[in-house]
Formats: C-alpha cells, structure tokens, sequence
C-alpha cells in the first residue's frame, strides 16, 4: 500500500491529544495524530482548529508546520487525501458535506455523525454522489478485542447465536452509538427489525411498572444528549439489550456457550459446555460450562486499523467497515430510541417518518 496523506480538522482530544489522559481498554495510539504517525501508510501533513492555542500545540507537539484556522484553506492548499474531522458533533455533518464537496477522497468522521436525521441524510446523499470513502469512529469493530469475539461466534464457538447485551449506563448518542454497532457487528451487520427504549437524564429507574419520563423535547430537540437503554431485535432473531450497571463489556450468547468481554482489562472469556463432565438429569442431557480466558488476535491500535481502512477501500475499489450507509442506519437506530420513548416506549421499525428530531451531543 503506498502512502496517504492526513489532515485533521479539530486539534483537541481526538484530534491530537487524547493519548495523554490514560486510557487502559484501548491500544495505543489512541489519536488521529498519533495513529498517523505510527502507520506506515499514513502522513500527517496539516491540521485546522479555530483556537490559535490549540494550532500551536498541534504544531510543537507534532512537528507539523502546516495549521489553519479555516479548514477549507488547508484542504485547498494541501490537498490531503484522508480529512478526519474531530470537532464537536454538531458541526459534524456540515463539515463532513463540505470537505465531501471539496473532493477529498476519503473521510474519517468522529461519531455520532449528525445530530438529525435530516442531517446524515445529506451527508449520505453527498458522499455517495462524491464518490466519498467514508468511517466514522465507532472503534470497536476495528477493535482487536471484537475481532477476536467476531471470529469465535462464526467458527461456532458458541453455538447459534442467540443474544448480546451489553453492560454500563451511558449516552444515547456518545455512548449507545457504540453499543449499537458493536451489537450489529457481531452479529454480522443483520438488518435490524425494530427496537424500543428509554430517555432519561440519569440511569434508568429499577422501580417495577415505573417510567420515568423527565425528558422532554422543545420543538422537536433536545439541548443534551439524554441516558437511555434499549432493546433491539434483528431479522434473524438475535435480540439486544442494555444494562445500565457496572463497567463497559458485552455478554454474548449462544446455544453452546457464552462469551463475556471486559473492557478495562481487555478480557475476553470464552464459556462452552463441557461434553467430558455430560450428566442425565430427568431424561436430558445436562453439560456444565467451563470457562477460559482467550487472548486477543493481531493487537492493534483501532484507530490505526479505521484509518488504513480507509486507505484499503480506496487502493483496492472496497467497501469500509462502517461505510456511510452503515453509519446512517446506526444512526438511525439510535434515533429510534428517542422515537419509541416519545410513544411509550413502542417498538419502532425503520426507516423513520420522522426526519427533523434533534439531539444535541458533544
């Protein structure tokens, strides 16, 4: 593969940064900088952020001359091949039509990508009608961690898969945009046949037959990005929930076993029945599991792997992990959330009639 060059718009914590602060689940390098730098695939050649303090500590931290204030100075100037656009959410999508309409080849766009449907709506129409190679930042299917867990579901380490849920209160559109797809890749991207959930401005209520509903949208908008949980089923039946409890993990399940991720640890365990230790009990066939500890394959940075990813599609006419249709029906998904809380928490099928909702997120 030869080399591509990189230009970042957004020089703070995913831009350049965020590997200073510590973080013991992800495999470093962590930033877009920093995973440039280390590719031998990539260059980091500029970089665009409004604050003249954060342009210069991009400049000394990176040995790069080239910064801008204004972004579409520096993709008309460097004519960079990968722009990645780690700004707050808000602007996401304006910013990712415009660097789309600017013909830059391929785009790495920070998650959630809108903050509306009718937003990513456009992004999709742009980038499509551009021809645009397009991720976004939902890590961990370029994690080695769930790449692992990927290949043992489809070797049949655990049997039929049957369900996933994943563990810790978080965001709608920060968080659950990451649970979401995680859920959908290990389970192989099935198109999803509905999902219902809650909003809230703190963890979900465990009182029984008791909602919460201290959520409530102004003309169709909401100034934060709310808690929620949730629970999806896919065409093939796999069914998904959330736990709003403990650390960031996901449990999956299978007819033959189970396999349980533990983030902070970067622990995979892997529970199958055990056919030795078989015992009849009243006419069937009882198998206690076993559990043992399965190491990560070919550990990589994940922010690495997005953007060679990138790169890969591009060199070789190939589709992305998270290309911008995927991206927009995750999205989407997430959106359903707001939609069947609106209605008592309903199940919701896509696509949405409703375009226009709007969710602030950082």
């Amino acid at each position: 593969m030869k080399k591509y060059s990189v230009g970042i718009i957004g020089l703070g914590r995913m831009g350049s940064t965020i590997d200073d602060e510590g973080h013991p689940s992800v495999i470093l390098p962590y930033s877009i900088a920093a995973a440039c730098k280390a590719s031998n695939n990539l260059e980091l050649i500029a970089g665009a952020d409004l604050s003249n303090e954060k342009r210069e500590q991009f400049k000394n931290k990176w040995d790069i001359n080239s910064v801008y204030e204004n972004y579409e100075t520096m993709i008309k100037e460097e004519k960079p091949d990968i722009v990645a656009i780690c700004t707050k959410a808000d602007v996401h999508s304006e910013i990712g039509i415009k660097v789309s309409n600017l013909n830059v080849p391929m785009i790495y766009l920070e998650k959630a990508i809108a903050c509306s449907l009718k937003e990513s709506d456009l992004l999709k129409s742009t980038c499509l009608k551009n021809k645009t190679i397009f991720n976004t930042g939902v890590m961990r299917r370029f994690d080695s961690v769930y790449n692992t867990v990927h290949k043992l579901i489809n070797s049949g380490a655990i049997g039929t898969l049957e369900s996933i849920i994943q563990y810790a209160h978080t965001t709608l559109l920060h968080g659950h945009i990451h649970s979401i797809d995680t859920i959908s890749f290990l389970n192989n991207d099935t198109k999803i046949k509905g999902i219902r959930g809650h909003l809230s401005t703190s963890p979900a209520p465990w009182e029984p037959l008791t909602i919460s509903n201290d959520i409530s949208f102004t003309n169709n908008k909401l100034e934060s990005d709310p808690s929620s949980t949730f629970e999806l089923v896919f065409e093939n039946d796999v069914k998904a929930w959330s736990i709003p409890t403990g650390k960031w993990g996901f449990e999956i399940i299978g007819t033959e076993g189970s396999i349980r991720t533990y983030e902070n640890e970067r622990e995979i365990i892997l529970r199958q029945a055990d056919k030795t230790l078989q015992k009849k009990v009243k006419g069937k066939i009882y198998s206690p599991y076993k559990s043992k500890n399965i190491p990560e394959e070919n550990p990589k940075s994940a922010t690495q792997v997005a953007l060679e990813d990138l790169a890969n599609a591009f060199e070789n006419n190939q589709t992305t992990k998270s290309n911008i249709k995927h991206s927009c029906e995750i999205f989407e998904t997430c959106m359903a959330i707001s939609e069947s809380h609106k209605n008592n928490n309903s199940w919701i099928t896509l696509p949405l009639k409703i375009r226009d909702t709007y969710i602030f997120h950082i």
